[in-house]
């Protein structure tokens, strides 16, 4: 279904779950490695994942909550996650280990 000219997609934030413009928040998408990366042109492949550019939304990025909801979306794509965030400011921010579960392979 297309859209008017006046539409303007929204997104929601994954930590706040506030509602907000799309292009007021910071998206971060998978790469082909697994890793949690900065999308700063909008246009990497993948879902992507919407933070509000805040200082609080950003630091609770490593919080236990959001790292549990990230190792979920990992494994929900085939992969492990590692369980480290790393700084909010750097372009990677975590990892994830391409492959099936570690306890699946000894199993």
């Amino acid at each position: 279904m297309r859209k008017g000219k006046g539409h303007i997609p929204q997104r929601m934030c994954v930590v706040c779950r506030l509602k907000q413009d799309k292009k007021n928040l910071v998206r971060f998408v998978l790469d082909p490695e697994g890793r949690l990366i900065r999308d700063d042109t909008g246009k990497e492949p993948g879902r992507g994942i919407y933070v509000c550019p805040s200082n609080s939304c950003l630091e609770q990025m490593s919080s236990k909550k959001f790292v549990s909801r990230l190792r979920a979306l990992c494994s929900r794509r085939g992969k492990r996650f590692s369980g480290t965030v790393g700084n909010s400011n750097s372009k990677s921010l975590s990892t994830c280990d391409q492959g099936v579960n570690t306890q699946a392979q000894e199993g």
